[in-house]
C-alpha cells in the first residue's frame, strides 16, 4: 500500500473561465457515483475538487457537518476528496497553503481526523501534532487548527447513534463521551497505522474506480474496515489531550461568531471587545494560545484575505485596487500594497490583472 503519508498526485489549479463577480459555490470540479436505486436513505457518493477560493473550500465540507473558517498566509489552493459510504464519510485532503482553520463540527455527527503527512505536522493549542495523534471531534465542538507546513490530513465521520450503538455494543461504554469537548488521543501505535493504511487505501480505490461504490457489498465492506479500525485505535488510546480550556474554546468560539456574522464586511478589535465584552488582555492571551498570534493580527489578516478575494472576482474595468482597499479598510494604497505583497507574494495590481 506505499509508504503513510502518500497522497494522489496533484490536481492542476487553473481558474476556470469566464469568472464573474459571484464565485461558484459549489467545487469546480465534481464527479458523483449513487448506488442503484432501491430506496437507499445515504446512497454512496464520491466528491472531488481542486479549489483556489476558502469560500469554495467552506462550501465543499458543508454537506459533511463542518464549518470551516480559513485565515490563509498566501495564495489558497487546495485538492480535496469526500467520499459518502453507507454509513461513514471519508475524505483525504492537501492544502499548501500555510495558515489557519477554525472547524466546528455541526450536526449529530463524530469526526476522527489525523495527519497525514508525518513531514507535515500541524498545531492545535500549544499541542504539535503529527501523524500518531487522532482529533476527535464531538457534536458541535470546535477548534483552531495552525498549519506552518500546509494541511495533509484525512477524517472519518460517524452518525452519533451508530457510534454509540457499537461502542456499547463492542466495549460496553461510549469509548469517549459525546457530550466531551474537542480532544486528542494518541492510539496503539500499530492500531494507528492500520486506520491511515485502510483510510489511505479506501480513497485511492474510490478515485481510481468511482463505480466501486455502485456495488453495494464493496461498499459495506469498505464501511466496515474503517470503522472496524477506527474503533480499534479509539480503544487503545492511553493519552487524551485538550488542546483549548472550556472557557478558551468559549471565548475563541464567540470571536469566530462575530467575524462569521460580518460576513464581507471589515471587523476590527474594538468592536469584537464591545460585542463580547472582554478585555483585549484576555482575549490576546487565548488568541495567542489558539492562533499564535493577537486577534488584531488575525483580523487584518482577514481583510487582507476579504481583499484577495474580491481582487480576484473583480469586474474588468469597473474595480480598482484603490477602490478595493477603501472597501476594507485600508485608506492607504501604498500600504495596502506593502501588507498584501507580504501576505500573497505579488502586488494587488497583478492579482487584479492577471484574472
Amino acid at each position: 500500500m506505499g509508504q503513510i503519508g502518500t497522497i494522489p498526485a496533484p490536481i492542476t489549479f487553473d481558474r476556470p473561465p469566464g469568472v464573474t463577480n459571484d464565485p461558484p459555490m459549489r467545487p469546480i470540479s465534481q464527479t458523483e457515483q449513487n448506488s442503484p436505486a432501491g430506496g437507499d436513505k445515504n446512497p454512496a457518493m464520491l466528491n472531488t475538487a481542486s479549489v483556489y477560493d476558502p469560500d469554495q473550500f467552506t462550501s465543499f465540507f458543508r454537506p459533511n457537518g463542518a464549518k470551516i473558517t480559513v485565515a490563509s498566509r498566501t495564495r489558497f489552493t487546495a485538492d480535496l476528496t469526500l467520499a459518502r459510504l453507507p454509513r461513514v464519510r471519508i475524505s483525504r485532503n492537501v492544502i499548501r497553503a500555510p495558515g489557519i482553520y477554525h472547524t466546528v463540527l455541526n450536526g449529530n455527527f463524530l469526526s476522527l481526523n489525523f495527519v497525514t503527512n508525518p513531514h507535515a505536522p500541524i498545531q492545535r493549542g500549544k499541542q504539535e501534532i503529527d501523524d500518531r495523534w487522532l482529533g476527535v471531534w464531538t457534536p458541535h465542538s470546535g477548534c483552531h487548527t495552525r498549519t506552518p507546513h500546509g494541511f495533509y490530513w484525512g477524517s472519518l465521520t460517524i452518525p452519533v447513534e451508530l457510534y454509540v450503538e457499537l461502542s456499547h455494543a463492542l466495549y460496553g461504554r461510549e469509548i469517549i463521551p459525546i457530550t466531551a469537548p474537542f480532544s486528542l488521543v494518541a492510539p496503539d501505535r500499530d492500531a494507528m497505522e492500520r486506520l491511515q493504511q485502510v483510510h489511505r487505501y479506501a480513497v485511492s480505490l474510490i478515485r481510481r474506480d468511482p463505480k466501486v461504490l455502485d456495488n453495494s457489498e464493496a461498499a459495506r465492506s469498505l464501511d466496515n474496515r474503517l470503522l472496524r479500525e477506527a474503533l480499534a485505535c479509539l480503544v487503545s488510546s492511553s493519552d487524551r489531550v485538550r488542546p483549548c480550556t472550556v472557557s478558551a474554546e468559549a471565548v475563541m468560539r464567540q470571536f469566530e461568531e462575530q467575524i462569521e456574522a460580518a460576513g464581507t464586511r471589515p471587523l476590527y478589535l474594538l468592536e469584537v471587545l464591545l460585542a463580547l465584552r472582554i478585555s483585549e488582555r484576555t482575549l490576546r492571551r487565548h488568541c495567542q494560545e489558539q492562533l499564535g498570534m493577537g486577534p488584531h493580527e488575525y483580523l487584518l489578516r482577514r481583510r487582507m484575505m476579504l481583499a484577495h478575494r474580491a481582487l480576484l472576482w473583480a469586474s474588468s474595468g469597473k474595480d480598482t485596487v484603490q477602490r478595493i482597499a477603501l472597501d476594507h479598510g485600508f485608506p492607504s494604497r501604498h500600504r495596502f500594497s506593502r501588507l498584501y505583497r507580504e501576505q500573497f507574494g505579488e502586488l494587488p495590481s497583478v492579482t487584479l490583472g492577471g484574472k
